[in-house]
């Protein structure tokens, strides 16, 4: 997915096969900066339920809805890297000359769990620092910048009407449905430094403020949000 980023995205950069998710009006723009491989979002479209197209959830469901795989991989669009994570980080894209296979197949290979164990979601940890892996696959988690849907599967809906849309409850949803997620830690992005006056899904605070306490409202004791870290914590026990 990108949005009038087209001079900064990075993450094709990162697969033999990549299609962008843009807006109509901005196809042209994408083009002129080479990347020609577009599905591309009709002004006046609307998700089945009639929700108009206009931000982050409503495009990620868009997408699930006017595919044609079963299984598909969504991506932010300023993925600059991915590394393998234990105690040591190494960088996927740096260390190996086929990085790109390296990637393609770890994703295929995490897709390949959710039908096989028949969930709706996996993603990437949203940390790149080392300390944050504990295993290889969590079964809860806020979601980073790659996520894996299994259509037949997943159980998470969108609605302009509610006020806490977002990609954290969309993990809420999965797991009021389907009891988990797998979140991989070992494997996981560096992504560009938030940037504000583009594109993209970066939020004014204010913005921020209400989405949080939309999902606190919502979800009560089991979301929490670190100010101090900037992150969204899901307190649900599995």
């Amino acid at each position: 997915m990108s949005y009038k980023r087209a001079h900064l995205t990075t993450t094709y950069k990162n697969f033999h096969h990549c299609t962008y998710v843009v807006r109509e009006f901005e196809a042209d723009e994408y083009r002129k900066v080479g990347i020609d491989d577009l599905l591309i979002i009709p002004a006046d479209a609307r998700l089945k339920n009639g929700d108009p197209i206009q931000g982050f959830m409503s495009t990620f469901f868009w997408i699930i809805e006017n595919t044609p795989e079963d299984v598909i991989c969504i991506c932010d669009d300023d993925i600059l890297d991915y590394h393998y994570r234990s105690d040591k980080d190494r960088n996927v894209n740096n260390t190996y000359d086929d990085y790109k296979d390296r990637i393609e197949d770890e994703i295929v290979r995490q897709a390949q769990c959710l039908v096989d164990l028949r969930l709706g979601l996996c993603c990437t940890h949203p940390l790149l620092t080392p300390y944050a892996f504990v295993k290889e696959f969590d079964i809860i988690g806020a979601p980073g910048s790659t996520r894996i849907v299994n259509k037949s599967c997943f159980k998470a809906k969108s609605s302009v009407k509610d006020p806490a849309c977002s990609d954290v409850d969309m993990v809420l949803q999965e797991l009021l449905s389907n009891r988990i997620i797998l979140r991989s830690s070992y494997f996981v992005t560096r992504t560009l430094p938030n940037l504000k006056t583009e594109g993209g899904t970066a939020n004014s605070q204010s913005i921020q403020d209400y989405l949080h306490i939309a999902m606190k409202n919502k979800w009560g004791k089991y979301y929490e949000y670190d100010e101090k870290r900037s992150v969204s914590k899901i307190k649900v026990k599995r």
